[in-house]
């Protein structure tokens, strides 16, 4: 009977291993934004924003505030807030391979520190980095 779980156990484990396996992030391709691209990708972020961002709101949804597309990049900073806090990300622009779709990953979080923004969580890829910035409005 212990030897029956065992196997039902190793086959269990076998099989998630390999279903996590086949989702490699090789699939995708980071994708730098042309100019004129940049206010399509803000309203797809602007869309998202509630499923980007680490921290949920306190409030039903989060609004953009402003957006600082790296120039040369697939980076794009984004400072949201709700009624209460505000925050800062750094996406990173993704598209699949033999798709025209852009997707959006977090690659670090930030936090309002007095007149700075300090990292709380990921690598600041962009740091220095020559922006545009662009108001969603």
């Amino acid at each position: 009977m212990k030897l029956a779980i065992a196997i039902a156990l190793a086959l269990i484990a076998g099989i998630f291993v390999f279903s996590f396996s086949q989702n490699k992030p090789q699939n995708f391709s980071r994708v730098s934004l042309a100019s004129t691209e940049y206010e399509q990708a803000g309203q797809e972020i602007a869309q998202q924003i509630n499923d980007l961002s680490p921290t949920p709101p306190t409030t039903e949804i989060f609004a953009i505030k402003e957006l600082e597309f790296v120039k040369n990049q697939p980076f794009v900073y984004v400072v949201y807030h709700d009624t209460r806090n505000a925050f800062r990300v750094l996406l990173e622009t993704l598209k699949s391979t033999g798709s025209d779709r852009k997707y959006y990953r977090v690659v670090a979080a930030f936090e309002a520190e007095g007149q700075r923004w300090k990292l709380t969580g990921g690598q600041d890829l962009a740091k220095g980095k020559e922006t545009v910035k662009i108001n969603p409005n």
